[in-house]
């Protein structure tokens, strides 16, 4: 996992529907949130791996894109249903 976590990519992943997203970045974004909070970065990677495994992945995935779209100013304009209109 080669990622650069930083605004562009943020942007990037915000413009895709998380059953979209290449596994790959799913994991590096929380692992990534992991060590942003302080925690272990080998442990964060097994935590990462287990989500995974059991298929519970995406709501810490949105929760760690939320927590970097705060951290790089990332604001996300959504219609009524919820649809993606805009991000700046």
């Amino acid at each position: 996992m080669n990622i650069i976590m930083d605004r562009d990519k943020i942007v990037e992943l915000s413009k895709k529907h998380p059953a979209f997203i290449d596994p790959s970045d799913l994991l590096y974004t929380v692992v990534q949130y992991c060590a942003d909070k302080g925690k272990n970065y080998d442990l964060s990677v097994q935590f990462a791996l287990t989500l995974s495994t059991k298929g519970n992945i995406i709501p810490y995935f949105m929760e760690s894109l939320e927590y970097f779209q705060i951290k790089f100013n990332v604001c996300t304009l959504t219609d009524i249903n919820g649809q993606l209109v805009k991000i700046f």
